[in-house]
């Protein structure tokens, strides 16, 4: 901030022209806030998906494991045969996530 005698003794122009350089500062200030709050929201999303990852990578793991069991029973048995089922080890999974 300009001192205050300066202030009271400059003209209005003067003034009007402190006056938009203060409204810049906040605008920029502002703007790299939002930038900071933008980041900081990515960065959380990051946190929980890896935590999320690590809690069910075991689960997920059997359900590709399933899925490609499931890919290779496809060729050997017959459709009349009813099919393991990766839904259920799905189910598992995501259900553990609420």
């Amino acid at each position: 901030m300009l001192p205050i005698d300066f202030l009271l003794d400059c003209s209005d122009t003067t003034l009007g022209d402190a006056q938009l350089a203060a409204m810049n500062r906040a605008a920029n200030a502002r703007k790299h806030i939002r930038n900071l709050i933008d980041e900081l929201v990515e960065a959380e999303a990051d946190v929980r998906h890896v935590a999320w990852l690590r809690e069910h990578r075991e689960d997920l793991r059997e359900l590709g494991r399933t899925q490609a069991l499931q890919k290779t029973l496809d060729f050997r048995v017959s459709p009349s045969v009813e099919r393991p089922s990766a839904l259920g080890v799905a189910h598992r999974a995501f259900a553990d996530a609420d």
